[in-house]
């Protein structure tokens, strides 16, 4: 359980850090309109996000394997 919300708040810090690239992202694009920042801001937030999620689904079920084993 303890394992769970630890990898909750690092999922969460996680997907902070997407928005703040997302957003990073939209200032390189400052030329175009808005609305296209803010969908280029929204699928680089989207992306990251969902990218670190799985990798950390991932985790637990490899260390799973690892400690089965020994």
């Amino acid at each position: 359980m303890n394992i769970q919300r630890i990898l909750n708040i690092i999922t969460a810090i996680l997907s902070i850090g997407g928005f703040i690239a997302g957003t990073i992202f939209t200032g390189s694009a400052a030329f175009l309109p808005s609305a296209l920042q803010m969908l280029i801001s929204g699928f680089a937030m989207l992306f990251l996000a969902t990218g670190f999620g799985i990798v950390l689904g991932i985790i637990p079920i490899i260390l799973r394997k690892i400690i089965s084993r020994l």
